[in-house]
């Protein structure tokens, strides 16, 4: 499963092979990084199962900040069947501390970027968190404050 940069210098915290990894940081910060080209319904159950599981361990710390801001790196993701997409918006329903998401894009197709513009709909029409889109991973990590590139180096778990 190929991490891309900044990632591929990142210690793993948490990976599925179904979609790829996540990492947590301060303050209640968690970033996808979607290793799959291709999302299924197994995608979006694995996504979500990790993404729940880090709620429950974190708890306090969202709390404390109103909530988790997700970043999504999606720059992998060129396509999805449409039953992982029901089931992706159906997941935005639900009641979940998340006072925002940014997710990253490069290069996606239409039905991908159409995809992403639903769900905006779906927290929108819902009262959920905003749901903003780049292209510039790396920025949007610095944007709120993550370290990149070789600052965000871990040292090797003992």
């Amino acid at each position: 499963m190929l991490r891309l940069p900044p990632f591929d210098q990142w210690r793993i915290e948490e990976h599925d092979p179904r979609y790829g990894y996540r990492w947590y940081r301060e303050p209640a910060i968690m970033i996808d990084h979607i290793a799959v080209a291709h999302g299924t319904v197994e995608t979006v159950r694995a996504m979500h199962a990790s993404l729940d599981k880090m709620f429950a361990l974190h708890a306090t710390q969202i709390e404390d900040q109103k909530g988790v801001l997700i970043i999504g790196d999606w720059r992998q993701l060129t396509s999805y069947d449409p039953e992982a997409r029901q089931l992706f918006l159906a997941e935005l329903r639900k009641p979940r501390k998340i006072r925002g998401t940014v997710v990253v894009l490069a290069k996606a197709g239409a039905f991908l970027k159409m995809a992403v513009q639903a769900a905006r709909m779906v927290t929108t029409v819902t009262g959920g968190p905003s749901i903003a889109v780049s292209e510039d991973i790396d920025e949007v990590l610095r944007s709120h404050g993550v370290a990149s590139a070789k600052r965000s180096i871990l040292p090797p778990r003992s």
